[in-house]
Parts: structure tokens; sequence; C-alpha cells
């Protein structure tokens, strides 16, 4: 029943249910699905097929046959239904251009068209340069290629290739040059230029070096250029550069030299080193060397061998000299010395080869006399030439001194040295000089001494005077022999020793025995109140000096504590000593304190002793009045409290009984020179 509204309602069969005559589902004359609509229904087709056109029965989808390619093969997975998968696939020699693959979809058609099969070619090839090639085929698959060079070069790699699946089965091959052997480029004493090194048709030029050329064989001649041929040999035998002669040939230099010979170390080739050798007696004027450098020239001319002369010998002064042949080599000169001379070096000499004389020129000195003679002890000598032959030589004694052995005091003489080294007298000697007035004129001159000298009165001798005990010199006690043989100082007389004068000590006293002379005592004592420094008794002695320093009188000094006393100033005319008066004056608000019922003095006396004239004084505070008993008194109705009374720096304060109150200051301090700082109030009634 199907109702169309709330009013009309209709009965609706459902074709696609109920069995056919034969019991069979009707499935509404459908082949595959039946689809019930209101007052109908309709067929429909599982998936991958489609409804016919009679409306009743199904046809299964499928894509178009795929049409065949050229030269190729189709497989498909599940021939041409819905989702089949083809694939195409080429014959040998051919590559698929274009897709390879394809697929049929729901609507029945394929997704792409196939490809087509073309046939394989590899990479074009070109000929080898300097070389040929054969193909068939024109480079398509499976063709093959050869290879061939041409003359003078060599196959480089496989002579023979095929196309496989698109490449070649070898690398291309390519032509080399032939090489030809490398040593030909390479001449010693040569350089090679070559257009390609030693390849086929490389041209070589070579050229010898400087001073060198082609060596020049029977058989064949060298080139100077060479060509590498096919076959990789050379169109000629390698070149060798051999070393040119210099000119003059080596013949002709020998041939050219008198009196010497020449030696070459390879003749007169290229680098040969030629020396000049002269004969005994002769030397090389010139150059004695020479070498065959450059392009086979000589460095230099050779020189020649000249006779060897020695230098020219001039003769000796003071002698004489014997030559034979003129200086020349083995000439023998001879030398001799006039009278009073010696000849210094060899007698003859000879002239060697080295133009060199076997032996020094020989000189003639003049003869030595004694050279001791010449130096005379406190004496000055003057000479002419020293102690030589004919020098004169005047010896003049020293100052003091004088010649021995000659009357009177001459003190001057002259020597001179003759031939055969002796002089013309004998040695002079100068002695020293005695001193006026003598030692002995000396001692009886003067009583209580005695005098002692270390040469008596030579010059140099040194004299001291000896005083008796007591005694002591009075002026100069040495003198000395000097200068000209004189007394250096007078000695003086001897004296009796005494002692400095001693001064009474201030403050003190003194008694001495004897006026200060030698054994002499003095006795000090001090005054009162002063004491003795030093020691009390002095003595004399031979030296001329007191015993010990002479003492003096110090005041006495009292206890230094009473110039300071506490709160309190003190002036002293003398510090702490001996009758020094100190004043003493209290500070501000101090007093000095009492004794008993007797106040100290302010006046202190150091008295004889080292003890004061009283007590050592003290300075208290002092107390401000009224006292403090008389503040208590004078205030009823209350009370003070001090901090010290009524002591000079005490605080008072004044503390009212209940009920009554301050009128005025509350509070004062005793300060300044005993003095309350404020007048303290009064306790009144608070009403």
């Amino acid at each position: 029943m199907v109702c169309l509204n709330s009013i009309l309602c209709l009965s609706d069969e459902n074709e696609c249910e109920g069995l056919d005559m034969n019991g069979k589902q009707r499935n509404g004359f459908c082949e595959q699905k039946c689809v019930n609509t209101i007052g109908s229904y309709y067929c429909d087709c599982e998936d991958d097929y489609k409804l016919d056109e009679d409306g009743r029965t199904c046809t299964i989808i499928a894509c178009p046959e795929p049409e065949a390619v050229d030269k190729g093969r189709i497989w498909c997975s599940e021939s041409n239904r819905i989702g089949s998968r083809c694939a195409l696939r080429c014959f040998p020699g051919f590559y698929v251009a274009g897709k390879a693959r394809i697929t049929c979809l729901v609507t029945g058609s394929w997704d792409r068209d196939f490809g087509s099969c073309e046939g394989i070619s590899c990479e074009r090839i070109e000929i080898p340069h300097h070389g040929a090639m054969r193909c068939d085929m024109h480079f398509w698959f499976g063709s093959t290629c050869e290879f061939d060079c041409n003359e003078g070069f060599l196959l480089r790699g496989r002579g023979e290739t095929s196309c496989g699946d698109g490449d070649w089965t070898s690398v291309i091959p390519w032509c080399e040059r032939e090489i030809c052997d490398d040593t030909f480029m390479t001449v010693t004493h040569a350089e090679v230029d070559c257009t390609d090194g030693n390849n086929f048709e490389s041209v070589c030029n070579v050229t010898c070096n400087k001073g060198y050329k082609l060596a020049e064989v029977e058989l064949y001649e060298f080139k100077t250029t060479l060509e590498c041929q096919a076959g990789a040999i050379w169109d000629s035998p390698k070149p060798t550069c051999v070393k040119k002669r210099c000119q003059p040939s080596f013949e002709e230099l020998v041939w050219r030299q008198r009196n010497g010979s020449i030696v070459c170390s390879e003749e007169d080739l290229l680098g040969s080193t030629c020396i000049l050798l002269c004969d005994e007696g002769f030397e090389v004027r010139g150059e004695f060397r020479t070498q065959c450098v450059g392009d086979a020239k000589w460095s230099g001319s050779i020189g020649f061998c000249k006779r060897i002369s020695c230098r020219r010998i001039e003769i000796p002064q003071y002698g004489s000299m014997r030559c034979d042949m003129q200086f020349r080599f083995g000439s023998t000169c001879e030398f001799a010395c006039n009278e009073g001379f010696l000849l210094r070096g060899r007698g003859e000499t000879r002239c060697e080869t080295r133009r060199v004389w076997t032996a020094a020129i020989p000189s003639c000195e003049r003869e030595i006399c004694d050279d001791t003679f010449i130096t005379v002890s406190n004496a000055r000598v003057f000479c002419t030439d020293g102690n030589n032959f004919e020098s004169v030589c005047v010896v003049t004694c020293n100052i003091g001194y004088k010649l021995a052995e000659v009357e009177l005091d001459e003190f001057k003489t002259t020597l001179e040295c003759q031939a055969g080294a002796s002089w013309n007298t004998t040695k002079p000697t100068c002695v020293r000089k005695r001193c006026q007035p003598s030692i002995e004129k000396l001692v009886l001159s003067q009583p209580n001494r005695a005098i002692v000298c270390s040469e008596h009165d030579l010059l140099g001798s040194t004299c001291w005077v000896a005083c008796d005990e007591g005694f002591n010199v009075r002026g100069e006690f040495r003198a000395q022999c000097v200068g000209d043989a004189k007394w250096s100082k007078s000695i003086r007389f001897c004296e009796r020793i005494s002692c400095e004068r001693i001064e009474v000590p201030q403050h003190g006293s003194m008694q001495c025995d004897l006026p200060f002379w030698l054994g002499s005592t003095c006795l000090f004592l001090c005054n009162k109140g002063f004491i003795l420094r030093g020691r009390g008794i002095v003595r004399c002695e031979a030296d001329g000096d007191w015993t010990s320093a002479i003492p003096w009188c110090e005041r006495e000094i009292c206890d230094d504590t009473f110039m300071t006393v506490t709160n309190a100033k003190v002036n002293c005319t003398d510090g702490s000593k001996f009758e020094s008066i100190c004043d003493v004056t209290c500070n501000e608000g101090y007093q000095l304190a009492g004794f008993q019922e007797n106040e100290f003095e302010t006046t202190l006396e150091c008295q004889a002793g080292a003890t004061w004239n009283t007590e050592k004084a003290t300075c208290i505070r002092k107390r401000c009045q009224p006292s403090f008993e008389q503040l208590v008194t004078r205030r009823p109705n209350g009370t003070i409290s001090c901090s010290e009374e009524d002591l000079l720096g005490t605080t008072c304060l004044l503390l009212c009984d209940e009920g009554f109150e301050v009128r005025g200051e509350f509070r004062t301090q005793c300060v300044g020179d005993a003095k309350w700082s404020k007048s303290i109030g009064f306790c009144t009634s608070e009403s």
C-alpha cells in the first residue's frame, strides 16, 4: 500500500519479488539487479557490466582489442577487460618510441595509445684522423666497422667494433704517429730543436755548441737535420759533436818556444789548458798559462822565457862587495866590513831561480863595547851613540855623590868606545858623600841626649835623637842626610817632660804636687750639691799625657717626677738639677691638697743631696658653694640628687615631692673655677 496523501492510498506490487510459473525468483525479469520503484521497477548491472538496449540483460564492459604494432608484440594481463594492463615489446634491433604500457579504463577505453617500434642505431663514427674505416648496414643494430691507419701511424684500440643495444661494443680507436728513438733528441754538446718531438714526420735541427763541430766519419757523413720516418726510424745515424781545435796548433806553440817547454792538458782541443815551463835560470815574461775557450780560441797569447836576474845589490855602508856575472842567475857576491865594524848576516849570497838571493844582504854595524859602562849607579850617563864604536859617553855623578878613588870631590869623567869593542878607561864608580857637621860633633854639642844613625853621616843616613829619662825632644827628633850631602833639619835639644796645664774644675777644687812635670799627681773635689764626673786622681806620664781625662763637676739631680703634677702646670729654673726652683700652679677648678691641717707649698727647690725641700704637690678638685649640704637643707618639699656632691664637674637635679612642682631651674652643674652654672629652683605647691 502506497498513500499519495492522507486521503488517497493505492496498493503497489513489488515486481522484483515473487516467483515465476517455474517456481523461481522472478527478479522483475532482470538478468542481474532489479530495482523496485513506486508503481514500477528497472533493471541494473553489476560492476564492470553495462545494461543492454533491452533494458534487462547485461554485457561485460571491455576495451577494444589493441592494434598490432609493426616489429613488436603486445602482452595483456586480463585480455581487454577493465583494469587490464598491456605492454609493448619490440623485436631485437628495435626499441619502443613512445608509450610502452597502456591500461583499460572503466569507460571501456584505453588510457593512451601504444608507441611504435623503431630500428636501433649507434652513434655515428668519424673516420680516424690519418686512417680509414669500413662499415656495413650504415650504423644500424648489428652493423660492424673495421679500422686501419695510414703509413707512419699506429692504431690505438681495437680494429673492429659492432653496434649492439645502441652502443658500440668497444671504444672507437684512433691513429697515433709512430715514435722514433728519443735518444736522437739529446746530443751531447749540442742543441736539438724538433718540430714535433720524436714523432713521425718530425724534423729536428742539430746545432753543435760553441767550440764544437760535427764529427767526421769515413763511411758516412753526419747530417745536421734529422727526420722521423715511417717504421719509427730516423733518416740518418745519430750525430756527434766533438771539440774544435784552437789555432795556432799545439805543435806550432811548442815550436815557437825557446829556453822552455809547453805542457797542455789536451793539446789544442777546446777546454785544454797550456802552461809554459821555463828552463833553469829562465823565467816567464807575459802570460805563463792560456786556455782553449769559446769558439776554439786561445784565452791569451802565451809569454816567453827570459834569463833570470836578481835585484841589484848596493855596497854596504862602512864595507865593500865583490860580485861576478852582473847579478844574473848563478852570480855570487862576497862582502867585508871596515875596521871597527862587524858584518851582520852571511858574507856570501847567490842569485837563485826565483830571482832571489840565497841570503839577505848583510850590513856593517859598529862594534859594541860593554853596555854595563853606560849604566853607572847613582850617576847620569850621556852617550853620542850608546855603546857603539866611536861613541863618547860623559858620566856625571848624582847630587850627593862623587867619583870613587879620585882626590877632592870630582864627579865627572869621559869614556870612548874604541875599535876592538873596548873602552878607553876602567868603569867609573860614584860613592856617597858625608854630611857636615859630623855625628861626633853633633853628640858633643848637646847634653841629656844620645844620637842614633842608620849609616853614620853618609848620604841617605837617618839619625834619631834619644833623650835621657824624664826628658823629651824639643823640636825635630829626626834628620836625614840628603841632597848634596846636607842634613834635612837641625836636630834640637832635650827638655824635661811636662803634661798640659790643668785648670781648677768649676764648682770644685784641685791639689797638685810638682808643677805638672813627669810624675806629678793632682787630686780633684766638688762643692756641696755637685758630683765629680771622671777619675778623682790623675798622674803625668812619660808620654806627656795625664793618665786619664781631666774630671769635671756636675749638679746633683733630684727626682724628676716632682716636675710632673696632675691637673697643674710646673715651671722650673733648671729642670730637676741642684738649686733649680719649680713653681706649681693648679689648673682652674683645682687647689693644692692639704697635709693634716697645713696646705702644701706652691714652690719646690732641689737641695744638696738630690732631695726636694718638701713633699710632691697634689692638686685636687675644688668644691662649689653653697655646699651640697646647704643645697639640701634649703630646698624643702623636695630632694637634691648630685653625681659627686659639690665637687667640680658634678651635676645636681631637683626632684620635688608629690603635689609640688619645680619653680626655676631643676638642674645645675659645678663648672669653671668651682661655681654653679645656674641657681637651682624651689618646690612649690601645684595649686
